[in-house]
């Protein structure tokens, strides 16, 4: 999405983000704010105010993100995640019965447990999993 975001600047404005960090940084900003608001609303607005300078002048960006577009953007993520997350399915189905299907991998994933089978969040946490 923030990609997609600099882009539309770049083209609609014919202006170059470049190395701003300042504005990149808010650019990355209304993108989560953006992904956020998409998961509850079929379109949201995008509005950087002084977002660069092109000759003097102060540019903005001003755009409308919609649902569909977005899920266009994040297919081939989404659809990188399909291959491991099914096969760590079937690692859980091969513990056997008397446990939870998906009880096993995050356990694993984790890289241990608190000693009763279960996965805490700090445990997830650390290993960079949450």
């Amino acid at each position: 999405l923030v990609d997609h975001l600099v882009a539309e600047f770049e083209k609609k404005l014919d202006a170059k983000l470049g190395d701003d960090l300042v504005a990149q940084s808010r650019v990355r900003e209304a993108a989560e704010r953006a992904k956020i608001e998409l998961s509850s609303s079929q379109q949201t607005e995008v509005n950087l105010p002084f977002l660069a300078m092109k000759d003097g002048v102060p540019v903005h960006l001003q755009t409308t993100v919609t649902r569909p577009q977005f899920e266009r953007l994040a297919a081939k993520l989404i659809s990188a995640t399909e291959g491991p997350c099914r096969a760590c399915l079937r690692g859980c189905r091969r513990r056997g019965p008397g446990r939870g299907r998906a009880q096993g991998c995050p356990r694993r994933a984790a890289g241990g447990d608190d000693g009763d089978g279960q996965v805490t969040v700090q445990q997830v946490r650390i290993n960079g999993l949450l």
